[in-house]
């Protein structure tokens, strides 16, 4: 059997971007995938529009939505995503204006079953994009380049 991914999606007022990012999950060539959704208090309609779009799929429990009764800081949102992975063998954490290309979970997948469990990630190039889904900007990184490595530690 395939192994689950945690798709983890931190979301504070994304309605013009996360109809997209998920629709990049669902449509992935690997479909052994649940989303979480953590949503930060929300004042835009972002959890009614996931709802409404996507109300088979959260009936399945393929997409959970994890609402915050208050608004906490970005940094505490994406731990809250954090504090949910350790029952998954493979997650990741996704924005919600991202936006995955259709074979990147198969492609990561692969190369973590390969790795024999020698990798603890998986990185890619990522596509900017604004809030009609144009392109605006494209960064390469690769798994063991210095950029990554920078953004990481400048980011968290």
């Amino acid at each position: 059997m395939k192994d689950l991914i945690n798709i983890a999606i931190p979301n504070f007022n994304s309605s013009l971007t996360i109809l997209e990012t998920i629709a990049s999950v669902v449509n992935q060539s690997y479909h052994q995938w649940i989303i979480n959704i953590y949503d930060n208090d929300s004042t835009d309609d972002s959890v009614k529009k996931i709802s409404k779009k996507y109300n088979k799929l959260i009936t399945e429990g393929r997409i959970k939505i994890h609402p915050n009764s208050n608004f906490i800081s970005q940094a505490e949102n994406w731990n809250r995503c954090l504090n949910d992975i350790s029952s998954y063998r493979y997650f990741t954490l996704l924005c919600a204006d991202d936006i995955l290309e259709k074979n990147h979970l198969k492609t990561a997948i692969n190369a973590l079953y390969i790795s024999n469990n020698d990798v603890a990630g998986f990185s890619s190039a990522i596509n900017y994009i604004n809030h009609k889904n144009i392109i605006t900007g494209y960064r390469s990184y690769g798994f063991y380049s210095l950029e990554f490595w920078v953004s990481l530690f400048y980011r968290n």
